[in-house]
């Protein structure tokens, strides 16, 4: 699965369609609501636009991240066609960019409008349309609008990433046009040349465009510290760890929540549930969680299907 190897995907040119229909007082069908795809497991990200405006660049963060605060930085930069994402980590800001710019480099031109105003950036990446010698060796050209972007990327701390496996990026469809490189990837100067930023074509499918990725460490510039008391005796050390066990004594107090177990608690549990329990008790295995949790799963769905099942035949109707 994707989630298990990336941590933010973006996007360009998504899908944008009638994904379900919400109750409407003037249609018995509902009302159209039209976006982008859902999964339970990724956070859809991208600045909201006016009705039938599409967003053209979206970015999906996995909800792993969701102790980094991902924020879409609308404040910073307000465009369909960039998403602008901060992570919080400590005191240290990390800053990662999508973008999709058209023919006519509406995003391009957006970006060096707004260079001054961009905080330093730890990746940028995407569809950019533009055509260069910098990046393609069968482009003979390196017009002001590469020149622009390379400034922009410069001024945000980025350089052009040099890929592990180079080659076109955009293949398109009708076979009289040549493959090109306009998906681009900017990173700082220490990853520009690890050549950790690679072409994925087993993930192509049915697009014209390559997908790239790219690894980004991410990491607190500095180690916190909080200041501790002087143990320096074992009068110390005893009154320090009755301080802490009054912490969580007085914590418990105030905020655990009373539980009464009866045997209607869970009513769906089973012996099977009960054994597989235990052995997973037994030796904290992943593997011995994991099917405890799938088989609580199973069983929860069966339960719950077999009561639906006779409130309908009692009812006489689904």
């Amino acid at each position: 699965m994707l989630v298990e190897i990336y941590d933010v995907i973006f996007v360009q040119e998504p899908l944008w369609r009638v994904v379900r229909q919400a109750p409407s007082p003037a249609s018995r069908k509902g009302e159209d609501v039209i976006g982008t795809s859902n999964h339970p497991v990724w956070i859809p990200m991208f600045c909201p636009q006016p009705v039938g405006v599409a967003p053209r660049c979206i970015a999906f963060v996995s909800k792993g991240l969701v102790l980094l605060r991902p924020s879409l930085r609308r404040d910073l930069i307000d465009s369909r066609d960039i998403v602008l994402i901060s992570l919080y980590l400590g005191q240290d800001i990390f800053n990662i960019m999508g973008v999709y710019s058209d023919a006519d480099h509406t995003a391009i031109n957006l970006l060096a409008e707004k260079a001054h105003s961009l905080p330093p950036l730890v990746y940028m990446g995407g569809d950019f349309n533009c055509h260069s010698s910098e990046w393609d060796p069968d482009c003979r050209s390196h017009g002001t609008t590469a020149i622009s972007l390379l400034d922009t990327a410069s001024s945000v701390g980025l350089e052009l990433a040099i890929l592990s496996n180079p080659g076109p990026t955009f293949i398109s469809h009708n076979p009289d046009l040549r493959p090109s490189v306009i998906d681009l990837v900017f990173v700082p100067p220490a990853q520009a040349v690890s050549l950790t930023t690679c072409l994925e074509p087993e993930l192509k499918m049915r697009s014209d465009h390559v997908p790239i990725s790219s690894f980004v460490p991410i990491r607190s510039s500095r180690i916190e510290a909080l200041p501790g008391p002087d143990l320096n005796s074992p009068d110390d050390v005893e009154a320090a760890a009755s301080t802490v066990a009054n912490m969580f004594a007085d914590a418990f107090k105030r905020l655990a929540v009373p539980r009464s177990i009866m045997s209607r608690s869970t009513p769906w549990w089973t012996l099977e549930c009960t054994a597989s329990l235990a052995t997973y008790r037994a030796s904290l295995a992943d593997d011995d969680w994991g099917s405890f949790h799938k088989l609580c799963k199973e069983t929860k769905r069966k339960f719950f299907d077999e009561r639906i099942a006779e409130i309908a035949y009692a009812n006489k109707h689904p």
